[in-house]
């Protein structure tokens, strides 16, 4: 960990060490933890205020005492005022903290490693780049920048790992992203933190970070024979899509190549970046974003296809190089399709 200073550092030990916090297994997770124990001081500390005033007032002011009680004769707007003020800008202070923190969760440090997670009553199914796939159980490596991109094939879930103070909605027909940086070797519960039916509290799983040497041993154990992007060139090929988006397809439909990443046109006049999301909906929701320059030919794939096939897809097409632009002139607007 980079140096803190003493007070950061004595707060996080005095947080860490409460019999009914879960261990912190992230740098994020102590950020989130400082950030309650700074809560919970000033929410202490004004009860405490309030407490002894009320307490202060019952013996002053207790049956018998010969303490006046003669109306107050002066304005009481700077008492009210001087409480009001301070009050309310130290939990807006606490406020701007909390929404720098959910806002610098989605930034990982460094280049991420992605994983893909698609939930489904009631698991996770867990993909990886190079093609290896798990269930109910998130392999990473301590210290790695690691990118969740999720989806659900049902009903909204939610991601939930304690140890890293992290929690996010899996919602259905949607990719959604988690960052984190898991910076203790470990294995920590995952749950489902949103309602799912009736088998809810038996979604669980585990997120298991190794060190450096122990997550090189679990990748060379079972080595897959395909990456997922290899993956999706076969489904690319099997399921028709390379009749329309080739060389020579009779018709008229966008290549692919250097698609993702790059900015669009719509047929609203409007434009779109082609990422993961966009690329998703182009192959079950067609209609929802029509390509300026093209009929509404494209058929919908959805029923035909699970969120594990359109991940295969999407992390092809990720991979696919623009080609070359030609020696004279700019680069066409059609380009060259792969599909070998």
């Amino acid at each position: 960990h980079p140096q803190r200073p003493p007070g950061k550092e004595a707060a996080i030990v005095i947080v860490a060490t409460l019999p009914f916090f879960p261990v912190s297994a992230s740098d994020y997770a102590e950020r989130v933890d400082l950030l309650f124990a700074g809560l919970m001081i000033a929410s202490f500390g004004i009860i405490l205020l309030l407490v002894s005033l009320i307490l202060f007032c019952v013996i002053r002011y207790r049956n018998g005492s010969d303490v006046s009680r003669a109306p107050i004769r002066f304005s009481t707007m700077k008492m009210e005022l001087g409480w009001t003020i301070p009050t309310a800008l130290i939990f807006f202070g606490f406020f701007l903290w909390g929404a720098h923190l959910y806002l610098d969760r989605g930034i990982p440090p460094g280049e991420p490693d992605r994983i893909y997670v698609v939930a489904r009553q009631w698991m996770w199914d867990i993909r990886y780049p190079d093609g290896r796939r798990g269930h109910n159980s998130v392999h990473v490596a301590e210290g790695q920048p690691i990118r969740l991109v999720m989806t659900s094939e049902d009903v909204i879930h939610s991601f939930f790992v304690p140890a890293l103070r992290v929690k996010q909605d899996v919602v259905p027909g949607k990719y959604v992203t988690l960052s984190f940086t898991a910076t203790r070797a470990g294995i920590y519960p995952l749950y489902c933190a949103e309602y799912c039916g009736t088998k809810h509290s038996a979604m669980l799983g585990e997120l298991v970070v190794h060190t450096e040497e122990d997550y090189g041993r679990w990748l060379a154990r079972g080595a897959p024979l395909t990456s997922l992007a290899e993956q999706g060139r076969k489904l690319f090929a099997t399921a028709g899509c390379a009749g329309c988006h080739s060389p020579g397809a009779i018709v008229h439909a966008p290549q692919l190549d250097g698609l993702f990443g790059r900015s669009v046109p719509l047929a609203q006049g409007t434009f779109v970046t082609a990422d993961e999301q966009y690329i998703h909906d182009s192959i079950l929701l067609p209609m929802k974003d029509l390509l300026a320059g093209y009929a509404p030919i494209m058929p919908s794939f959805q029923g035909q296809l699970d969120e594990t096939e359109v991940l295969a897809l999407v992390e092809y097409i990720k991979t696919l190089p623009p080609p070359p632009a030609p020696r004279d002139g700019p680069q066409p607007e059609t380009l060259r399709q792969k599909t070998q």
